[in-house]
This record gives C-alpha cells, structure tokens and sequence, in this order.
C-alpha cells in the first residue's frame, strides 16, 4: 500500500490559539500538514532541521527576523509567507521582510 503523500508543509508561527484553529480549519483540507510553533527559538530550529513551502508567522520584531533568516536559507527561498498583523499599518514592514501575503487580526473565515 502506497504512503499517503503530505502535501505542502507549513510551520504555523502563532501563541493565539483562535488564529492558530481558524488557520487549520482552512489549511488541512487543502492537504496543508500544519506544524504550529508558540515561540521564535523552537521555530527557528524547525526551520534549521525541516523543510516548509509555507510559514504562517504572528505578529512581532522578531518574527519579522525570523522570515529574513528563513529567506537567507537555501531551502527556504522559495517558501510562501504569509503575515498576521495587528493592524494595516504593519503591512509594508512585513512586505519589507519578505513576507508574500498579509492578514490583519481579527482572523475571520472570510479572509
């Protein structure tokens, strides 16, 4: 019997648990595999020992660090990245640091 295929993998940067629910609920029947980090530290060392085509990343200073790594990273280059901002006003530091897409919080299915 042939292994069942994981489609694209994407490490879910986020500690809001209702961000991190209303993402899955869209992502996984998309056969999105979703690995969901809290913190900076424990993302970055997925990112150094796992490949993802997607990073979902909260809002923060760091985080924004975080997609610039990422970027530098051979097997990251190509990753989509998507933002979740706290409001508009965020969005073009996000563009800055490499981010592809953006949602402004609150989160809502319609988005």
């Amino acid at each position: 019997m042939a292994a069942k295929a994981i489609g694209v993998r994407v490490l879910l940067v986020s500690d809001d648990i209702q961000n991190v629910g209303t993402l899955c609920r869209f992502m996984e029947p998309m056969v999105m595999h979703v690995e969901v980090c809290t913190d900076i530290g424990s993302a970055t060392r997925k990112l150094c020992h796992s490949k993802f085509e997607a990073l979902d990343l909260k809002d923060s200073e760091k985080t924004l660090e975080l997609v610039q790594k990422a970027r530098e990273m051979t097997s990251h280059k190509g990753a989509m990245v998507l933002a979740i901002l706290n409001s508009s006003n965020e969005i073009p530091e996000a563009f800055r640091a490499g981010a592809n897409f953006a949602l402004v919080k609150p989160l809502l299915p319609a988005s």
